[in-house]
Order: C-alpha cells, then sequence, then structure tokens
C-alpha cells in the first residue's frame, strides 16, 4: 500500500516534559486511521504537529514521501492546502454566515471571487448533507450540523488528507452515528485519507481500517479494529474495559 504520512521518532517537549516520546507511525492512503488512548497522552498533539502548526524536537513527519519540516514557510503552506482539519468544536467564526465560513479558507488561500468561492462553497455543503443553510449563522445550527459545516470547509480546498478531533464529542447517539457516516462516505466519495482522533471507542471500531493506541508519548500497537479488540496485551486489555 502507499504511505500517505509517515512519522520517524517524533519527539515534542514542553519544558522538559516529553509529550510525544519517539513516535513512529504509517498511514496509507485512503485508510482511516483511529488514534486513542488517555487523556493527556498527547493524541491532539499529534494532530497540530502532522499541521507544523507547533514544532517538534526531534524526528521526521513525512506527507506523501516530503519531510514538512525541512521545509520553508512557502512550500509547508503547499501541504497544508492538502490537508483538512475538523476542531473538536468546529471553530467556525461566529460572525460569518454558514457558506462564508466555508468559503474562507477558498478567498483567504486562493483569493478566488467570491462569487466562485461561494458556488464551491454550496457543491461542499451539499456533499455533506446540508442545504439551504447558507445564509444563516453558526449559532442557528445543531452542534451536528456544525461538524457537517466544519466538515464542508475542511474539504474547500480538495484535501488529499483530513484530520479530525473528536469528531462525535458533545453529540447525541444518531447524530454521533451520523457523523460516523459521514467520516467513511467523505473517504469513499473523495479518496482522502483520513486520521480520526476520538476517546469514542465505538465510533473508531465502527469507521477505522485500523486502529493506533497511544501511551505515554508512544504508538504501543497499530492493529485492525477486530484484532486490537481481542489484544492479549494486559495495559490494552484493561484499557478498553474502561472505556
Amino acid at each position: 500500500m502507499e504511505k500517505a504520512i509517515e512519522i520517524r521518532n517524533l519527539i515534542y517537549e514542553v519544558n522538559g516534559r516529553r509529550i510525544i516520546d519517539g513516535l513512529s507511525l504509517v498511514i496509507y492512503k485512503e485508510e482511516i486511521l483511529g488514534i486513542v488512548g488517555p487523556s493527556g497522552e498527547g493524541k491532539t498533539t499529534l494532530l497540530r504537529l502532522l499541521l507544523r502548526l507547533i514544532e517538534p524536537t526531534k524526528g521526521e513527519i513525512l506527507i506523501e514521501g516530503e519531510n514538512i519540516l525541512d521545509m520553508d514557510d512557502r512550500r509547508l503552506n503547499e501541504i497544508r492546502k492538502r490537508m483538512g482539519m475538523v476542531f473538536q468544536y468546529s471553530a467556525l467564526f461566529d460572525s460569518l454566515r454558514i457558506w462564508e465560513n466555508v468559503a474562507f479558507p477558498l478567498l483567504r488561500h486562493l483569493k478566488i471571487p467570491e462569487g466562485e468561492a461561494r458556488k464551491i462553497a454550496e457543491e461542499k455543503l451539499k456533499a455533506v448533507g446540508l442545504e439551504g443553510v447558507e445564509e444563516l449563522f453558526p449559532h442557528q445550527l445543531s452542534g451536528g450540523m456544525q461538524k457537517r459545516v466544519a466538515l464542508a470547509r475542511a474539504l474547500a480546498l480538495d484535501p488529499k488528507i483530513v484530520l479530525y478531533d473528536e469528531p462525535t464529542a458533545g453529540l447525541d447517539p444518531p447524530t454521533a452515528f451520523a457523523i460516523e457516516r459521514l467520516i467513511v462516505d467523505t473517504r469513499n466519495r473523495f479518496g482522502v485519507t483520513s486520521i480520526v482522533v476520538t476517546h469514542d471507542l465505538e465510533c473508531l471500531f465502527s469507521i477505522c481500517d485500523r486502529i493506533g493506541v497511544l501511551r505515554q508519548g508512544r504508538i504501543i500497537k497499530v492493529a485492525p479494529p477486530e484484532e486490537l479488540k481481542f489484544s492479549e496485551d494486559e495495559w490494552i486489555k484493561s484499557f478498553l474495559r474502561r472505556r
């Protein structure tokens, strides 16, 4: 299988404390990879490192074979356009209408005409099952609908990789299930590589091709859901029982 992302011996320290400690991982093109682990073990930090929003202490992050840690800002921004991020709390702009939220990266990074940006925004909203909300504001939408808007925005630049931070957090079960299906449908329709960070094991077991277990800053196990469920590792068995 072709690699989309390869992380090699990644280290990230804050005030002498290692949050990420020699982490290595391969994510393959078009797979949905879940990342799970105890709170405070560096799951969201890993997503921020993949976007190089923060700088690692040591290691390599290869996106489609290129080490983003060696790139200048111009090349890094080109790589970032290939990556979309769906934040835990959607991170929509309250003062912007829905179509403006989705079109924001188009207007900011590509500087295309507003009319064209709106047309693309409407297409992306339709792709995530939202139509007729273009003129509304975020506070007028439910939590699940806001998640869909956030995904539409993440897809605006036609990324090859989408990162999800706690995509089902705070949602009722039916809405969470709908978001799970949307993640799978997005992969199937657009061929994106997906990384899903969440505490929601039911979500990961439902949608992921493989799941990586993060403990003390390292990936200690990567396996398909069914294999992970029956792991003989005592710590993993105990962790899964507690969830």
